[in-house]
């Protein structure tokens, strides 16, 4: 009967843990994920702003209008040519893979 409790004392203590760690786990690699596209995200918002404030200048140059595409910059050098999202009527840029940048 002694046997029984401490087994029983042992699986109450020793199920949480487990259950814990498997979700720890989970936190790990959903911390790695993130991490390891932190790099490409930086990229992508240097190209946005960079863009913006291209747009701004063309604007300021056009007398008001903004530009047609992405391409009427001639920006050199973006990380991601093809990343992008652009709506001439509200001069709005946005990427495809991280929408909220």
């Amino acid at each position: 009967m002694r046997g029984a409790i401490i087994a029983l004392l042992v699986l109450l203590l020793v199920v949480p843990v487990f259950v814990g760690c498997k979700e720890t786990k989970k936190d790990l690699e959903d911390y790695e994920d993130a991490v390891m596209h932190l790099p490409d995200r930086t990229r992508v918002l240097s190209d946005v702003t960079r863009i913006r404030r291209a747009i701004e200048f063309y604007k300021v140059e056009n007398e008001g209008k903004y530009p047609d595409s992405i391409s009427d910059l001639n920006l050199k050098d973006l990380y991601y040519d093809d990343e992008y999202d652009y709506d001439s009527s509200t001069s709005k840029v946005s990427s495809k893979t991280y929408p909220t940048l």
